[in-house]
């Protein structure tokens, strides 16, 4: 069951991460509209991806930087013992902001997951004006895998955390 009203769920990160997501795909169209038109409509085509890929990476960025200051994570501190009978209840689980980056920490190739997110945006928009539509789609290819993966990399092994309670929350 769902505790909670419609402004806990339309909270000002929640709004941040749908306009990183709506940028990021903004600029993934106007890449493909930019290889696929000419003229008018690739000019248009490439001032909107010039704006939507910096647009997402400067959204990215800040929500990196509100991830690690202030919004509350968590961390699994011991998991349920394997030789019982399964209960999700019995792992241990802190919370504090900050904590969805650790695994950058304990797993440090995992840093290339962000870092091709925004490589991918700042290569985007640098190549917005060239004539090289198909390396510009392949940039903002690049941006959405890396902010995907940075999204899934820093929550692990939480696939469905629970704000009630650490504990109650689905891992792998």
């Amino acid at each position: 069951t769902y505790h909670g009203g419609f402004f806990a769920l339309l909270n000002p990160f929640a709004v941040l991460c749908g306009l990183v997501s709506v940028s990021m795909l903004a600029a993934h169209g106007a890449a493909f509209v930019k290889m696929k038109a000419d003229d008018i409509v690739a000019e248009r085509a490439s001032l909107a991806l010039r704006i939507a890929s910096l647009a997402a990476v400067v959204l990215f960025l800040i929500a990196g930087a509100l991830i690690a200051t202030m919004i509350g994570g968590y961390q699994l501190v011991d998991a349920a013992p394997l030789d019982t009978v399964a209960n999700p209840l019995l792992k241990s689980v802190i919370g504090a902001p900050g904590l969805w980056l650790t695994n950058y920490a304990t797993y440090p190739w995992m840093v290339a997951a962000p870092a091709a997110g925004l490589v991918g945006g700042v290569l985007a928009t640098l190549l917005a004006r060239s004539r090289f539509e198909k390396s510009a789609f392949l940039s903002t290819s690049l941006m959405i895998i890396g902010v995907i993966l940075t999204a899934g990399f820093s929550m692990f092994p939480f696939i469905m955390p629970s704000s009630l309670d650490g504990r109650s929350s689905l891992t792998v």
